[in-house]
């Protein structure tokens, strides 16, 4: 019978237990696509609560606007400042609310009117319900 001897585990040296160029390569490879996939769905979503928040000034704005004419018995033409508004708006400190989209402004308009956003008239549009 021929005699067997017990395999040893191979180990390796300390200077082999660092990683390769090319694993560290396939890891950032990986990465950069995990990114590239979910980048978009993270910048629309930013898009949309931006909107959502622009959309809720405008309303607040509304509000405001008719509760100022109700309080200071004004016609559906007059038209408020923001000094006007700024008791029924949170404004922090702030003189009038900016859209959260890259700081566009809003136009108040007459009580009647709804308000605009300078910033994207057509994308946040208000319409007063």
């Amino acid at each position: 019978m021929p005699d067997y001897k017990p395999i040893k585990p191979v180990r390796r040296n300390a200077a082999r237990q660092a990683f390769t160029l090319v694993e560290i390569m396939v890891v950032v490879l990986i990465i950069s696509v995990i990114l590239n996939m979910a980048l978009p769905s993270f910048i629309q979503a930013r898009n949309n609560t931006q909107t959502k928040a622009c959309m809720e000034n405008l309303r607040h704005i509304q509000d405001a606007k008719q509760e100022w004419a109700i309080v200071q018995q004004q016609p559906g033409t007059a038209t408020p400042t923001w000094s006007n508004l700024a008791p029924d708006l949170e404004l922090n400190g702030a003189t009038q609310l900016y859209c959260p989209t890259q700081g566009g402004t809003y136009t108040i308009n007459e009580v009647d009117q709804v308000p605009v956003c300078n910033q994207y008239p057509l994308t946040h549009d208000y319409d007063g319900t």
